[in-house]
């Protein structure tokens, strides 16, 4: 699912998916897209929106995926863990990734633990 938020100078408000192309590029617009329980068709979406270079899609699904930021010519990446829980001196850890431009922000919770469909499936 993608819960999508526009902001500009007058207005804060949720727009439909089909609506995120037509805000893209427009100055003193933000966009900020939220990935949650993702199906495969939105998946295909934003990659094509962000034009993702295929180790991104890796990254975002991958559990196993490092801290990492990494600048592409469109967006930037950015992976970072979250602890999930704590027992005696061991943190157990899962990733939490960002994608961002000039004015827009994705996030993906965990994705290996949220997928519909194994296509992405590293």
């Amino acid at each position: 699912m993608l819960d999508n938020f526009l902001y500009n100078k007058k207005e804060l408000k949720i727009i439909e998916n089909k609506e995120i192309k037509k805000y893209i590029n427009k100055k003193s617009t933000y966009l900020w897209i939220k990935a949650t329980n993702i199906a495969n068709e939105e998946m295909d979406f934003l990659k094509e929106i962000f034009n993702f270079h295929p180790t991104t899609i890796e990254d975002i699904l991958s559990k196993h995926t490092r801290i990492k930021y990494e600048e592409f010519d469109e967006y930037t990446l950015i992976v970072f863990k979250g602890i999930k829980e704590i027992k005696g001196n061991y943190a157990k850890t899962y990733n939490l990734s960002f994608i961002t431009n000039s004015n827009i922000i994705a996030f993906f919770k965990p994705m290996h633990l949220l997928l519909k469909n194994p296509k992405y499936t590293s």
